[in-house]
């Protein structure tokens, strides 16, 4: 849920208008939109790496998983599966 949806359903749940507090909440929650568009940008651009990067140092590790008990096979289709969702 969006902050402001919450500030929103808070103040109506309870019958109110924001306070003045939620209101600054939001206030800064818009400012800072163009910021968080650009971090989301960024991210995006670079899930590919940043996922492999993590899953790599996961492995590295981790490199015996209940759901892979040692067993290379396993491992290998974890990994596989892990990565190749972001592809």
């Amino acid at each position: 849920m969006s902050i402001v949806t919450e500030l929103i359903l808070n103040a109506d749940s309870e019958a109110r208008y924001p306070a003045p507090k939620e209101i600054r909440i939001f206030q800064d929650y818009v400012r800072t939109g163009e910021q968080r568009i650009r971090i989301a940008s960024i991210l995006a651009e670079n899930e590919q790496r940043i996922v492999q990067n993590g899953s790599a140092r996961f492995w590295e590790r981790c490199p015996v998983t209940p759901s892979n008990s040692g067993n290379e096979r396993k491992t290998a289709s974890c990994q596989r599966d892990q990565v190749g969702t972001f592809v």
